[in-house]
């Protein structure tokens, strides 16, 4: 369920990075957001990735 959630705001904060830096003209402030939203992304990624690993047979 978190994974869910990060993965939907990680790609909120991206879309709205991408319109407020092009569309409203708010540069600094979108690329911020954007910034944050592929570090939630990277993070959701990363606990995947360990959840895979820690329930895997040895």
């Amino acid at each position: 369920m978190l994974n869910l959630v990060l993965l939907a705001v990680g790609f909120l904060l991206i879309v709205l990075g991408v319109i407020l830096a092009a569309a409203l003209g708010l540069g600094a402030v979108g690329i911020a957001l954007e910034i944050v939203g592929v570090l939630l992304l990277g993070v959701n990624i990363g606990l995947m990735i360990h959840a895979r690993r820690g329930n895997s047979p040895r």
